[in-house]
């Protein structure tokens, strides 16, 4: 799949994942300023088996990046979740085809 990129591939290195950290930082840290909740959707839409061996991932590695992304969620809510601004993880894996309607 080339000229695609998704979130899950930045989980493939340390760089990535930093970055995804950096994002999801960013929300977290608005939620506590405005003491509202969050939900943290893991970096796994594309964490499908069809999707996994489109972006070159085998069984194994699609099974690793998808504990990494839930992992990465659950750091993020310990640093940040308050009484005042609760956080809750989301790991949806998404469909196996892309569905677009063309109608709109």
């Amino acid at each position: 799949m080339k000229g695609s990129t998704c979130r899950t591939s930045l989980l493939k290195d340390e760089t990535g994942t930093e970055r995804l950290r950096a994002y999801y930082r960013r929300y977290a840290r608005m939620a506590n300023q405005f003491g509202l909740g969050l939900v943290l959707e893991s970096p796994t839409w594309r964490a499908s088996r069809a999707w996994g061996a489109k972006l070159g991932y085998d069984q194994a590695r699609l099974a690793a990046a998808n504990r990494k992304g839930i992992a990465l969620m659950l750091e993020i809510r310990a640093g940040f979740e308050t009484q005042h601004s609760k956080m809750v993880v989301s790991g949806n894996i998404g469909p196996p085809v892309m569905v677009i309607d063309r109608r709109a």
